[in-house]
């Protein structure tokens, strides 16, 4: 029976790690090639260039005549070359996969690595934690909701961050190299003892390539941790972790150099994918902070615009898993006094770290005033705040983990581990409504709203010259890069720079929602006649227009 059950459990493990591999990849397996937000569609465009060419940076040739104007949004023009509108540490490393392995894997890289990381940190939360918590962490993760829902926005670099960070996590809080080399007491593997360290800084300087924003909670996190309980700290180990973290990080300073012209520079802020409503710059947080401000919150701090932000999209949005954590926590605090000082120990390092980074990214991220919908009173779990806020979901399984395994504890052995896998398959449940069905942005939406906007924009290439121009507000990322496009028309640089952009393009056009009467007569008259031009009807797509710019000095008199 018990060799029955040791190839049963690796088995069931290997389909169940499958099965999330297939789960998390519902939007590229029945949408390929096409995403709703400018950021994936960017990361897949130089992840798929950087696999097919070694380049990060595509040469446009009509840059140049058009001032650098023609790019999606999360692309940026340097010197006519479009490159990257975020970090390079995505495309590098999806690309670098897709040379080995083939482009058409590249949409599939999130999946994989989302799946790894939750096994890593179910690994990791049983060398601190015990296996049964280990086991119920690692599993929750696979179902957290904003971990399932980022995971299956496959070209987003959140996941793959996280993924990393928890990797690198697992090497050096784990050690298992220094474990295997302990085990055999061989003194000649000796030198394998500083490899868990050297191993996690990699790691590391990875994970900073793919987000360098996140190196603020990343060191606060690391510093809390390791100040808090100086005794209990390998200092040793830390020293080579941050020293090869530094090293390996170095390449994307002159990564960067090379495409923007700075090492410090990045496309980060400059190709913004949502609608923001302004960075908080004024106000009493920001005059507390003074000077530091703009160095510790380049967003602004506005604490209590963040504290709202926290409200509406961490905590009532989730409000049930909000619930099971609030219980995770009152489980522990009851039965404290019933753990040994080392596990008190591990659970005071883990609950100071992790208040210090939520509390950071909460006010860091919280403070930016974000709206990614046109509706501005719209919740949604697409929110961006969910993707900035990842590792505070990451942290949340532990409690959610701790109330499973104490109210497992209370039944009888024959029963706990079914009653443990019963509670997560039901949050999976929870969770895999929201995912899927959560309105407005829910996945089977996202499904929908790209498989309409992608039959909308083949039909717009197909009816537009090759070297046409389009303006759009929108659909950038379903016409670029087949067409050139430039966001969006109510922008006054746009309407100053039409009459260019249509002397250089084969036609000029705009694709938008229709313009009501008033609104069309507006353009025409206010916007468009100073121009030169004069907007025309083309075609009608449900709720949107086609409309061609057509110049009227070369209209026969």
């Amino acid at each position: 029976m018990k060799t029955l059950s040791r190839f049963l459990i690796p088995v069931g493990a290997l389909l169940l790690c499958m099965s999330f591999i297939a789960v998390y990849s519902f939007l590229p397996a029945t949408v390929p090639a096409k995403y709703s937000s400018p950021d994936e569609a960017s990361n897949f465009f130089f992840s798929k260039l950087y696999a097919d060419s070694s380049r990060l940076w595509a040469f446009d040739d009509m840059s140049i005549p058009t001032g650098g104007l023609l790019h999606p949004r999360s692309v940026r023009v340097v010197d006519a070359f479009l490159v990257p509108g975020g970090f390079l540490g995505l495309p590098v490393f999806f690309g670098g996969i897709g040379q080995v392995i083939g482009t058409a894997a590249i949409p599939f890289l999130t999946p994989i690595f989302g799946v790894l990381a939750a096994l890593a940190w179910g690994a990791l939360m049983t060398v601190k934690f015990g296996r049964r918590m280990g086991l119920v962490a690692g599993a929750l993760l696979l179902v957290q909701p904003a971990w399932w829902y980022e995971a299956s926005r496959t070209m987003q670099p959140n996941v793959l961050f996280c993924s990393l960070v928890i990797f690198s996590a697992y090497f050096f809080f784990a050690a298992p190299f220094k474990a295997m080399v302990e085990k055999s007491g061989s003194e000649g593997h000796r030198i394998l003892r500083a490899a868990d360290a050297a191993i996690a800084g990699i790691l590391m300087a990875m994970a900073l390539a793919t987000r360098t924003s996140e190196a603020y909670w990343l060191i606060i996190g690391i510093a809390v941790a390791a100040l808090a309980f100086p005794r209990r700290t390998p200092w040793g180990r830390l020293i080579v972790f941050a020293s090869i973290a530094l090293v390996g990080f170095a390449p994307f300073l002159a990564l960067n150099s090379s495409v923007y012209g700075s090492p410090l520079a990045t496309g980060y802020g400059a190709g913004v994918s949502v609608i923001s409503a302004g960075t908080a710059t004024h106000g009493q947080g920001n005059a507390l902070l003074g000077p530091l401000r703009p160095y510790l919150f380049p967003l602004g701090f506005a604490p209590r615009v963040a504290l709202g932000n926290a409200w509406t999209y961490g905590i009532a949005f989730f409000w049930w898993w909000s619930l099971l954590a609030v219980g995770g926590i009152a489980a522990y605090v009851i039965a404290r006094k019933k753990r040994s000082e080392t596990d008190r120990a591990d659970v005071k390092t883990f609950a100071l770290a992790t208040a210090a980074v939520t509390v950071w990214l909460l006010f860091f991220y919280g403070s930016y005033v974000v709206q990614d919908n046109p509706d501005p009173n719209a919740v949604t779990i697409g929110s961006s705040y969910l993707r900035y806020w990842l590792p505070v979901a990451v942290f949340s399984t532990v409690p959610v983990a701790w109330l499973l395994v104490t109210f497992g504890g209370r039944l009888a052995e024959k029963w706990r581990n079914a009653a443990m896998a019963a509670a997560v398959v039901l949050i999976g449940t929870a969770s895999g409504y929201m995912v899927f069905f959560s309105h407005g942005e829910g996945l089977l939406s996202v499904r929908d709203s790209i498989k309409t906007n992608v039959n909308i924009a083949e039909d717009v290439i197909s009816i537009t010259p090759q070297k046409a121009i389009i303006v759009t507000d929108f659909d950038d990322k379903y016409l670029f890069p087949e067409r050139h496009v430039i966001v969006p028309l109510r922008s006054e640089v746009t309407y100053g720079s039409l009459h260019r952009l249509a002397l250089h393009a084969d036609g000029l056009f705009y694709l938008g929602l229709t313009l009501p009467d008033k609104d069309f007569a507006y353009l025409r008259d206010v916007k468009l006649a100073p121009q030169m031009l004069v907007p025309v009807a083309v075609k009608a797509y449900g709720e949107q227009t086609l409309y061609e710019f057509r110049r009227t000095d070369l209209t026969p008199k």
